[in-house]
């Protein structure tokens, strides 16, 4: 089955690349050119085997390729390998389709069951990025999904992914706060700097904490400060 996908950019595919789904080479490209308005990378691939059936309306594709940061690790086989295009199907009672729009970097993780997804609303952006933790007591137990400005435009909008087993810990009364930056103190002991990871001084974290007689539970949807 032949598909065309568009992309932001090439990032060094070439025509030959394979196409990868859960770890296998389903298809490969067949072609990389600009596309007609000359704003995109448009990339024809050949789906074989079983894989036609993953070309539906809603299939997700992007290019996997090095990508390291103080929270993830991807594609370190690409620095081998070579670039690839990956996938990741939406359902198959969605109906065919062979024209995509490709992805400029890899999707989040798929909701699990029993995950709760919240908002927080923010004076600022407090320097918080997608994929940043969610801490609790210093524990990761969750993701930030998106970042960006309210509709209004006076806050900014973070929504966030609690994992299933630590769901229970939010609460109506939680109280939730930016953990990014460095704290930096002087006294006559000497200098204290306080770091509380690497990673969310780089990219940023909330964590949140529940009073010991806790509120009740909230459901997907509700909104913090």
């Amino acid at each position: 089955l032949e598909i065309r996908i568009l992309f932001p950019a090439g990032e060094g595919l070439e025509e030959g690349d394979p196409i990868r789904y859960r770890g296998i080479a389903v298809g490969e490209v067949s072609y990389v050119e600009l596309s007609p308005g000359l704003e995109s990378v448009a990339v024809g691939a050949r789906l074989v085997g079983s894989a036609r059936e993953l070309a539906r309306a809603g299939t997700q594709f992007w290019i996997e390729r090095p990508r390291l940061d103080l929270t993830e690790v991807r594609g370190l086989e690409t620095l081998l390998g070579g670039r690839y295009i990956a996938m990741q199907p939406s359902s198959l009672d969605s109906p065919a389709d062979t024209q995509f729009s490709g992805l400029a970097q890899p999707p989040p993780l798929p909701r699990r069951d029993g995950s709760l997804e919240i908002e927080l609303d923010a004076p600022r952006r407090l320097g918080l990025v997608r994929g940043a933790p969610v801490t609790y007591r210093g524990l990761e137990v969750g993701r930030i999904g998106n970042v960006g400005l309210a509709r209004d435009g006076a806050s900014v909008k973070v929504s966030a992914t609690i994992e299933p087993e630590y769901a229970e810990l939010v609460r109506e009364d939680s109280k939730w706060w930016s953990t990014g930056g460095v704290q930096f103190n002087a006294g006559l002991s000497g200098f204290q700097l306080s770091i509380e990871s690497l990673s969310t001084w780089i990219r940023g974290g909330i964590a949140f904490a529940t009073p010991l007689k806790p509120g009740e539970r909230v459901v997907t949807g509700h909104r913090f400060m």
